[in-house]
């Protein structure tokens, strides 16, 4: 079933004026679930449901100098913003914090992926145009 964008710009409106964070809408078979988080927003249909969150999830690995930098939501994985174009990060390449280090396309809608705090990108896990999951980890970054 396509995506229909009048019921999910409602569905936004409606959440930001009420300040809900999550909305579930079931139609016969259809099922949308969009999560809002951090000014930005994250629509998913699918059956069964994934929940996904429209912010960045990144954690330190115990007792490391490095952060894992995680998918926020479940799509395709893409270095670069489009095929004839650099990957926004490289191995070696320092980060700051908020810089975009890849895309998830999700629903052909392209979210930006952003650090939560500056490194270093030590190792990237994920193959260009492969399916990553919700909480899946995409690089590896050192602590600068």
């Amino acid at each position: 079933m396509p995506l229909d964008l009048t019921l999910l710009r409602e569905l936004v409106l409606l959440m930001r004026e009420h300040q809900v964070a999550e909305v579930e809408h079931i139609d016969g078979d259809a099922q949308l679930r969009v999560s809002m988080a951090t000014g930005r927003v994250a629509a998913h249909e699918a059956a069964p449901l994934a929940k996904a969150h429209a912010e960045t999830a990144m954690t330190a690995k115990p007792s490391s100098d490095f952060i894992v930098v995680t998918s926020p939501l479940v799509g395709t994985f893409y270095r670069s913003p489009g095929p004839d174009t650099s990957p926004f990060v490289e191995i070696g390449s320092a980060v700051r914090k908020g810089q975009t280090v890849c895309i998830v396309e999700a629903m052909k809608l392209m979210n930006e992926v952003e650090t939560e705090s500056a490194g270093v990108v030590a190792e990237a896990l994920v193959e260009n145009g492969s399916r990553v999951e919700y909480g899946q980890p995409l690089f590896h970054l050192r602590r600068s």
